[in-house]
């Protein structure tokens, strides 16, 4: 397939590249519009390692083991055991927003609290949502206080690993999920890609043929036609009428030129060529010698004798 015929059959066909364009973004509509908005809440905190000013300690050592905690601590938030102390926290947000069995609570929890670790720099994000501004600070609170109080509980270093909030829960200003330009963003990319293939699959084996780099423009209906009278053949055994010439008679001029080209002209030899040598024809007898011959009717002239 050539570049310059896929081109010019997408501009023939860019209704249907519309039309998918808008189906997908009609579907990232229903979905945003379905979605409650919801407000993020963040926060910091950083892994300090206590072992005393005596203790001579390696960076690789120090960063390896911030990198072993801070992944320990984030998998720790999304558990259990954390969320049903988080819940016991004391902090003032609505516990009946992760309602249900414990299958869908642990669901609600996931999608409301997140936990990443930045590499091995011994910092830990809180991410938290909820649609209420409120709530999402008083989550994130809660989140933060719990790790910061029974961390120790999770890893065997004990007191000599504290967590200090770096940066307290902010709250932002406008929701936040779901993400209206990236969701609009990526369905207008999916409708134009799909556009393409369907044009791809559907449109294109079927003008492939078309001359190239040539506007095509169908054929519209004449108006105002006049009915064709049926085209009776003419039958097989009448033949259609010999047209006669006048006779005119040749002019004096034209008669001797033709005499002359007829004197002029070879004469006609016959087919078979005639033999050189003939025998010569028998000469009929004279009436002494028919006599003499006793043939008597060269003599009467007649057979009866």
């Amino acid at each position: 397939m050539e570049l310059g015929q896929f081109i010019f059959i997408v501009k023939k066909r860019k209704k249907v590249l519309f039309f998918a364009v808008l189906l997908f973004l009609a579907a990232a509509a229903i979905i945003i519009f379905r979605s409650p908005l919801e407000y993020r809440a963040g926060a910091r905190l950083l892994i300090v390692q206590n072992y005393g000013a005596n203790t001579p300690l390696d960076p690789y050592v120090v960063a390896q083991a911030n990198k072993y905690l801070s992944g320990v601590l984030t998998q720790v938030v999304s558990s259990n055991a954390f969320y049903e102390q988080t819940i016991g926290s004391g902090f003032n947000f609505d516990k009946e927003f992760f309602s249900g069995d414990l299958a869908v609570q642990l669901d609600q929890w996931h999608s409301s609290v997140e936990a990443f670790a930045a590499d091995d720099s011994g910092i830990i994000e809180i991410r938290t949502y909820h649609p209420d501004k409120n709530q999402a600070e008083q989550i994130a609170q809660a989140v933060v206080y719990t790790l910061k109080e029974k961390h120790a509980l999770y890893h065997s270093s004990g007191e000599k690993v504290s967590l200090k909030v770096i940066d307290q829960p902010l709250v932002s200003n406008y929701p936040v999920r779901p993400d209206l330009l990236l969701t609009f963003g990526s369905s207008l990319l999916l409708g134009f890609v799909f556009g393409l293939f369907y044009i791809y699959i559907f449109s294109y084996p079927l003008e492939k043929y078309l001359p190239q780099n040539q506007s095509y423009q169908p054929q519209t209906p004449i108006k105002n036609l006049q009915p064709i009278e049926p085209f009776e053949p003419e039958p097989i055994y009448r033949e259609p009428m010999r047209q006669t010439q006048s006779y005119q008679p040749a002019s004096s001029a034209r008669f001797d030129s033709e005499a002359r080209r007829a004197d002029k002209a070879e004469p006609i030899r016959e087919s078979q060529p005639r033999p050189e040598f003939l025998p010569p024809e028998p000469a009929q007898p004279s009436p002494e010698q028919a006599i003499g011959r006793g043939d008597m009717r060269n003599v009467l002239g007649h057979k009866g004798l």
